[in-house]
Order: structure tokens, then C-alpha cells, then sequence
């Protein structure tokens, strides 16, 4: 049996010297961002709610949304972020995808088949946006998110 290592233990534990391994993905602090949104009509296809900003660096390692029935049928949400500077590329749906609100729940990133955002660093300061992908019937409910992060 042949042992193998992370690269982070690598860099840590097994080069001689040592190398410094980033404090947001070995041994940090977690840190998480939360806020809430109470409906007070329906919403539409792309609409954004604005729930946070994360800064420049944040490693973000789980999102967690909760939300009320929002829907008879199809409704449905995206989790990512967007950039203010142009330069950088946004990605509203990096952190959940397609959630269905169609009844009330909770959806952590670990449940998600792709899970694009966990581990990403964020490049620079970023929104952090819930997008309406299939239009909701509700008006009222409330949507929460909580996005857990490491930062150096």
C-alpha cells in the first residue's frame, strides 16, 4: 500500500522545510455571513435579492438556504455571487443551483450535484445574490442564507 497526501498536507507536513500552508484552508477561523429576505409580493423570473458581500479572499466552504412554499410549481433559485469590477467573472448560481421552492425547506451545498463554489476564493469583493430562475407565486415568505467561510 503506497501512502498518499493531500496538497496541503504535502506543503505542511511532509516537505522539509515546511511550506506555509493559505491559514483560510488549513487551520482558520470559519466565519459565516447571514441574512434574510420576507416577501412582500411575487417574485419574478431574474429578479436578484442581495443578501451579503463577501470579501476579496473568503474561501467559501458551505451555503445553506432555507426558505417558505414559494411556489404552486416551478419556482425556482440560484445561489452565487457577482463582482462590482467588470473585470471579474460572476456566477450567480455557484453555490446552489435550480433549488426548487416549490415547498418549504432547507438546502445545503452538499446536497447539490455540483458543487462549483465550495473551495472557491473569492477574487475580489462580492455580492452574494439569490436569483429568481422560475418565477414564484407566493407573496409572502421569507428566504434565508447563510454562506460559511474561511478568510486569512
Amino acid at each position: 500500500m503506497a501512502s498518499k497526501f493531500g496538497v496541503n498536507y504535502n506543503n505542511a507536513i511532509q516537505a522539509v522545510p515546511s511550506n506555509k500552508v493559505d491559514v483560510s484552508k488549513w487551520g482558520g477561523r470559519m466565519r459565516v455571513m447571514f441574512d434574510s429576505f420576507a416577501l412582500s409580493g411575487d417574485l419574478a423570473a431574474t429578479d436578484k435579492i442581495f443578501m451579503g458581500k463577501l470579501p476579496k479572499g473568503a474561501v467559501v466552504y458551505d451555503a445553506i438556504l432555507a426558505f417558505s412554499d414559494l411556489d404552486a410549481a416551478g419556482g425556482t433559485v440560484d445561489v452565487g455571487y457577482e463582482y462590482a469590477d467588470a473585470l471579474l467573472v460572476d456566477d450567480p448560481d455557484a453555490f446552489l443551483a435550480a433549488v426548487d421552492v416549490t415547498s418549504a425547506g432547507t438546502v445545503g451545498m452538499i446536497e447539490q450535484n455540483n458543487m462549483v463554489g465550495f473551495g472557491y476564493e473569492v477574487e475580489g469583493d462580492a455580492d452574494v445574490i439569490v436569483t429568481v430562475v422560475g418565477d414564484t407565486d407566493a407573496v409572502t415568505g421569507t428566504i434565508k442564507l447563510a454562506i460559511f467561510y474561511a478568510l486569512d
